[in-house]
């Protein structure tokens, strides 16, 4: 009985451990990605904003840096996402929203 409960003691601890150990690692990876994020967005915000202030009629990824990865598209919707119903924006590509007004199209209701 002794035996069984320092194994049980034992196993629970390992348990505990392991979680431990996973949970910081994930956290680790999460911040490595965010801060990943946060230089490649100092990289993209300078073009977005050169993009929404010009006058010229280029789409966006013109502006931005090759080669784009589906993070930096990601993080340049995300930069442009606040001007995305500005007046300067309105008529622009796939990153100001799919209306001329900027807005999401509506979904249909879920009746029946």
């Amino acid at each position: 009985m002794h035996a069984f409960l320092v194994t049980l003691i034992l196993f629970t601890g390992a348990v505990l451990a392991g979680l431990a150990l996973l949970i910081t690692a994930n956290k680790v990876a999460r911040e490595a990605v965010e801060r990943l994020d946060r230089r490649r967005r100092l990289l993209l915000e300078p073009a977005v904003f050169r993009y929404i202030h010009e006058t010229g009629h280029k789409s966006l990824p013109d502006y931005l840096p090759k080669p784009l990865s589906r993070r930096d598209r990601r993080i340049a919707e995300a930069v442009l996402r606040p001007s995305r119903r500005s007046a300067r924006c309105a008529g622009r590509s796939w990153a100001c929203g799919a209306s001329a007004g900027g807005s999401a199209p509506s979904r249909p209701s879920g009746s029946g």
